[in-house]
């Protein structure tokens, strides 16, 4: 028997985000359905939120490691011509609700 092919099963046919813009375009097209695939590096790109609908889910593979960080912090660096150098690093969790935050995240992991 032939397997069905991922649009049959989905109903819909997937959609993958190249860009930030794109995602965003994206999500502003639709009101509701759809499928789009894309990487968490691009919600570092900004802290601009992409859509504030509520009816947005996120599911994320390998959460153990790209959805920790929802605070932030501030790390302490000494360069090497001893100046002390402080930055606020924000975690990608927290980048990625900022970017979308009324979705509902779901997160998979194999450890």
């Amino acid at each position: 028997m032939e397997q069905p092919f991922h649009k049959d099963f989905l109903r819909q046919t997937p959609q993958h985000a190249e860009t930030r813009k794109h995602l965003k375009e994206l999500l502003a097209n639709r009101q509701a359905n759809g499928i789009i695939f894309t990487t968490m590096q691009k919600f570092e790109e900004s802290s601009e939120a992409l859509s504030t609908r509520r009816n947005i889910v996120v599911i994320a593979d390998e959460a153990h490691r790209g959805q920790y960080g929802l605070t932030e912090k501030v790390v302490v660096n000494k360069k090497d011509n001893g100046e002390i150098e402080a930055k606020t690093v924000i975690g990608t969790a927290r980048i990625i609700r900022d970017s979308l935050p009324n979705a509902t995240y779901i997160g998979f992991t194999g450890t």
